[in-house]
């Protein structure tokens, strides 16, 4: 157990992964395929710094990767390269009163999705990445 966080924000420099994902080829339409999910853990809610996507395959280049909180968009993507190994990131704007982060709630779930533009297979080796820090919250489990 890392313990409690006693300052109101991250310190300096604290800011690291919170989540990663990656999918090789999920048959996919003309529709957002679901690429990934996650649920907060009780007792922390995540402040997203950044979000950032990679396409190993050549592709379409309407290639749109959208991060959503709970089914609302936290931040989108567009991938604007028909090349393999193409890169993209955002930054969310920061919830009100914070410098840095958009709040994720203790218990929110956390998906992936992308929209090729295509009708056929959903392009292969994505990987996904959600940069931030957590802050503890008054939970259920032992404090």
């Amino acid at each position: 157990d890392i313990g409690k966080t006693a300052f109101p924000g991250p310190a300096w420099g604290s800011k690291s992964l919170l989540w990663s994902a990656s999918a090789d080829r999920p048959a996919g339409s003309s529709v957002a395929v679901v690429m990934g999910g996650i649920v907060v853990p009780a007792g922390e809610d995540w402040y997203a710094t950044e979000l950032m996507a990679f396409r190993g395959s050549t592709h379409s280049t309407a290639s749109v990767v959208t991060f959503l909180d709970d089914s609302t968009t936290i931040g989108t993507i567009a991938i604007t390269s028909s090349l393999a190994g193409v890169a993209g990131s955002t930054t969310p704007t920061a919830t009100p009163g914070e410098y840095a982060g958009l709040r994720i709630a203790s218990g929110s779930t956390v998906t992936i999705e992308v929209l090729d533009g295509a009708s056929t297979l959903v392009s292969a080796n994505w990987q996904f990445w959600m940069y931030g820090y957590p802050r503890f919250v008054s939970s259920t489990r032992s404090e």
